[in-house]
């Protein structure tokens, strides 16, 4: 400990020495003099006439300090200028900025911001240097059961008070998630004594309470519970530490005043992701080291072979960095820099799945929870802060830190009206989408008739089975069956005689007889009734997936047709008939989503019986892609040619694979002569090429996991080796035979032994080794655009769908983590005089403020993370309905 301290000390005091001396001026440089007239003024010009700062800026930021230019650099320049062909050439320029700056400290622009950063972080260093140097108080073994805070004193005295009047705080913050986002209880250590916070919600017992959060339900920090918050207050500089410290600012009162106070939060897990961090590829290999054992390591371990050899730097030879980092969870951090017995975060499933009665019963034991973390939390500190100051020694970094924890979001009442209004547009949209996949599926349950699914080139492998219609058998007496013959001999001549007779009006005796169709009915039913079975078949009859996609009549949510079906499912591609570059998609259990291309002939299908390959209408899948891709080529022929196509009889006499080299040969050169002014620059500024040439491209940018070749010269060597090691599954050479020349892809997977057609695997954004798990996942939205992604030709019901699914993708991806924004609306009382006083503020509209839980450094390269709005989400244009 005295070792951490002295080193601490040491690195503060250069920290006091020079905001102290900004305190004294004596690095204060005065502003420069007006700047000339700009009309008289002439432009800065360097030797390679490029336009410089403006006189008057030059001489404010660098004081004058002419710049002397070395010959032998102005003519290197100038080579490479002429190397472009762009010396001598004309350059445009701007008028002059003549704009007076603000006092700058220091002798350049480098030394003021570090300046300014000593001033502005210099009394948050003191508070946090006091934590560093205090050994807290011993735990109080008994917590008060009161609303509000509790002070304990080093004498075991406890008395109640407004707030914890400590210049530095360590905090922590639980919520019964059951009860929604108010704050259930907090704890809290200063250098000098404990403090416990309860929620009026966990100390009354009422039957409800509201729902809306306000100021009085979260925790005061800086006033007391009834004070004046439009009151002008003299803020003073406190520092709160936490872990993940932006959620337990969000649940304390002060932070959502318009007017903020000078608190500030230093957050350990930010400080940790900034020493040890770790990217999400390491942290995969790190669960798999810890919680997956032998098993895990193996995985990530051939995961790693299998992208090495599309690449000649070494693999990844050692897993001793998994000792010196963690994941980011407290516990996990705890024990990477203190170590001892870890930490027990059992008690923490009651808050999320226990009720306010649970907290209650075990009041005691979730209090000491909380000021366990609080005091792990503290050890962190202690180990991490100044590692911390070691390895980010620039001010800027902690002032940085420091301002972008207290971020803040105002709102007014439109926040209310934008969730109400995407979420009803959002809901519109889903049930037409759903509607036109209840239509694909009705019109696909019609290919049970003369199985002609079995010729269809997505439907073929679906489950056809049908549930024959159940009947009992009864025994009917001789007696019984004449005397039913009668009656409907009998009710058929009644029928009859009234057909070619007028019966004229009935009499009194008919009148009282029950009509005869009516006894023609309970006959029928009494004869049918006895056959049906006791439990009700479910849609017999039907296909085995189309049952499945209807709810059952005991449904309490029953709809009739198939209102179980979603995009979540795997057989909604092939009812949408989607194709990929116009090949129809398939699923493989082993390799998730992809694609036939037809033209394989290892694995035709000599005779029905044989059953080693998946009988696969390969011929309609040639036709198939005949129609979409080369439909360019038959536009231009004219209506008689595609008249003639659509009407031939597909037993092609060609091969598959000649048929479809023949057709994309055709197709690719249509494409390449109508787009070849529009994209020939893209595709040679973009290296946008045909097919999955880009996806393969960002495959081999993201393997971040992989070093690079040190040597030109052992690329060969290394390559050699590659190919003899043996292949996994779905791996395939580019250079192996049995695989279609007009197609490249992500594959074949040969394993995937559907007959007469290779298997591509559909790209992923992670990699081509992964595995797609639906394709209208957000990722193929572009793909979708571009028209790679598409339903079959005619089929409006899919298209439609498809659109729909574009529109709602944002909403639906984001609502969740919109909707639960916590927003806390404030009341006339508590907003400050200026706005009231304002000609456009307005009592019935609605004046609030949201907290984003921005943690200040989430990466390791210490970029500020926040899931909401922190994240780059654009909307169309056509979707800001939805997204807007």
């Amino acid at each position: 400990m005295e070792l951490l301290l002295r080193r601490t000390t040491l690195l503060l005091r250069p920290w006091k020495i020079r905001a102290w001396r900004c305190h004294k001026s004596t690095l204060v440089s005065p502003l420069q003099s007006e700047s000339p007239d700009p009309e008289t003024q002439q432009r800065r010009m360097n030797p390679l006439n490029i336009q410089m700062l403006s006189k008057g800026l030059h001489e404010q930021i660098f004081r004058g300090k002419q710049y002397e230019y070395c010959e032998e650099n102005i003519q290197k320049g100038i080579n490479r200028l002429k190397t472009h062909d762009l010396w001598h050439q004309e350059t445009s320029t701007v008028n002059d900025v003549e704009l007076k700056l603000p006092t700058m400290y220091g002798n350049n622009i480098e030394e003021h911001f570090k300046i300014l950063a000593q001033k502005q972080s210099f009394p948050y260093l003191e508070a946090a240097n006091e934590l560093l140097q205090c050994q807290i108080p011993d735990m109080p073994t008994e917590w008060a059961w009161q609303a509000g805070w509790t002070k304990y004193t080093t004498d075991g005295r406890r008395e109640l008070v407004d707030f914890p009047d400590e210049r530095a705080l360590v905090f922590d913050v639980e919520i019964c998630m059951s009860e929604g986002q108010c704050p259930t209880l907090a704890v809290a250590v200063s250098p000098q004594c404990w403090y416990s916070w309860c929620s009026r919600r966990l100390i009354e017992d009422r039957y409800t309470w509201s729902n809306q959060l306000s100021l009085s339900d979260l925790i005061p920090l800086e006033t007391s519970t009834n004070a004046n918050c439009s009151v002008k207050r003299n803020w003073m500089e406190r520092l709160v530490v936490g872990h993940n410290v932006s959620f337990d600012r969000a649940h304390i009162k002060e932070q959502y005043l318009i007017k903020g106070s000078k608190m500030r939060f230093m957050d350990t897990m930010s400080m940790h992701m900034a020493i040890s961090g770790l990217t999400g590829f390491q942290r995969s290999l790190w669960m798999a080291s810890k919680y997956g054992k032998k098993r895990g390591v193996q995985e990530v371990k051939q995961h790693i072979q299998k992208n090495q050899r599309k690449s000649d730097g070494p693999a990844i030879s050692s897993w001793d960095w998994v000792n010196i980092s963690s994941i980011n969870n407290l516990a996990d951090v705890h024990a990477l820099y203190v170590g001892g017995p870890p930490l027990e975060k059992e008690a923490r499933n009651l808050f999320v799945k226990g009720s306010i009665k649970d907290i209650r019963l075990e009041f005691q034991e979730l209090m000491k929870y909380c000021a366990l973390d609080v005091k792990a939390t503290h050890e962190v500190f202690l180990e991490v802060f100044p590692l911390f100051m070691e390895r980010c020694p620039h001010p800027v970094t902690l002032a940085g830190m420091l301002e972008m924890g207290v971020s803040y979001l105002p709102v007014n009442q439109n926040w209310e009206r934008y969730l109400d209004e995407a979420q009803s547009t959002y809901e519109e949209l889903q049930k037409e989408m759903k509607k036109s996949l209840m239509n694909l599926a009705n019109d696909a349950c019609q290919f049970l008739n003369g199985d002609a699914y079995k010729e269809d080139p997505w439907l073929w492998d679906l489950e056809w089975d049908t549930q024959e219609f159940k009947q009992k058998k009864t025994k009917v007496s001789k007696r019984q069956k004449e005397a039913r013959e009668g009656l409907e001999i009998a009710l058929g001549n009644n029928l009859l005689s009234d057909l070619h007779e007028d019966p004229g009006p009935p009499t009194e005796e008919q009148e009282s007889q029950p009509p005869i169709s009516k006894t023609y009915l309970e006959n029928l039913k009494n004869k049918t009734l006895p056959s049906l079975p006791k439990r009700t078949q479910h849609l017999p009859g039907h296909p085995g997936w189309y049952r499945k996609l209807c709810p059952k009549l005991d449904d309490p949510e029953w709809v009739p047709g198939p209102g179980l079906i979603s995009l979540q499912m795997r057989l909604t591609p092939k009812l949408m008939r989607l194709t990929w570059d116009g090949y129809p998609l398939y699923y493989s259990e082993k390799y998730g989503w992809g694609y036939l291309v037809p033209g394989r002939k290892d694995n035709l299908l000599a005779s029905p019986e044989d059953a080693e390959a998946i009988p696969c209408p390969y011929r309609y899948v040639t036709f198939i892609c005949m129609v979409l891709g080369f439909g360019l080529f038959i536009f231009f022929l004219g209506v008689a040619f595609t008249k003639s196509i659509l009407t031939t009889n597909f037993s092609f006499p060609l091969h598959p694979p000649r048929v479809i080299e023949t057709v994309f040969m055709e197709y690719s050169k249509g494409k390449e002569n109508i787009n070849l002014s529009q994209e020939a620059s893209l595709q040679d500024d973009f290296m946008l090429t045909e097919d999955q040439t880009i996806w393969q491209k960002v495959e081999e940018l993201s393997r971040i996991e992989m070093d690079l070749a040190s040597e030109a010269s052992t690329t060969s060597t290394v390559r050699k080796r590659n190919k003899t090691i043996s292949k996994l599954p779905g791996e395939v050479d580019p250079e192996m035979e049995g695989s279609p020349a007009n197609h490249h892809g992500n594959g074949p997977c040969n394993d995937v032994n559907v007959s007469g057609c290779w298997f591509y695997r559909l790209p992923h954004k992670d990699g081509i080794t992964n595995n797609v798990g639906s394709p209208f996942a957000k990722d193929f939205l572009p793909k979708m655009e571009d028209g790679t992604l598409q339903a079959y030709i005619g089929d409006t019901s899919a298209t439609r769908a498809l659109e729909i699914n574009k529109m709602i993708s944002f909403w639906r991806n984001a609502h969740k983590r919109i909707s639960s924004q916590k927003v806390v609306w404030l009341k006339k009382g508590e907003l400050p005089r200026n706005i009231i006083r304002n000609p456009e503020f307005d009592e019935d509209n609605k004046y609030g403020a949201i907290l984003p839980q921005v943690v200040t450094a989430g990466t390791i390269t210490r970029r500020a993370v926040e899931p909401t709005w922190l994240t780059a989400s654009n909307a169309r244009v056509r979707d800001q309905c939805i997204c807007m």
